[in-house]
C-alpha cells in the first residue's frame, strides 16, 4: 500500500514539474498577454510551493529513515 501512495506522489511531482516546464516555455516565448503572463507566473509559483514542500517531507522522511536504521548518513541541506 505505500508503495503505491509513492508511485502516486511521484507522478504527481513530475507531472507537477512538467507542467511548470510548460508555463516556463510559454513565458520564456513572450507571447502572453500582461494578464495571461500573470496567471502563469502565479500558477508556476503555487507549483514551485507545492514541488518544495513535496521535496522537503521526502527529505525529512529519508533522513528520519536514515536515523533509525543507521545505514546512510543523513542528507546535507542544499539550501
Amino acid at each position: 500500500m505505500a508503495k503505491k501512495s509513492e508511485e502516486n506522489d511521484k507522478e504527481a511531482l513530475e507531472s507537477r514539474l512538467k507542467r511548470l516546464e510548460g508555463i516556463l516555455e510559454r513565458l520564456g516565448e513572450g507571447e502572453v498577454s500582461l494578464q495571461g503572463a500573470d496567471k502563469l507566473f502565479q500558477e508556476g509559483m503555487r507549483l514551485v510551493k507545492d514541488c518544495r514542500k513535496e521535496l522537503r517531507e521526502t527529505r525529512s522522511r529519508v533522513e528520519k529513515i536514515n536515523r533509525n536504521t543507521g545505514r546512510l548518513e543523513p542528507l546535507t541541506p542544499e539550501e
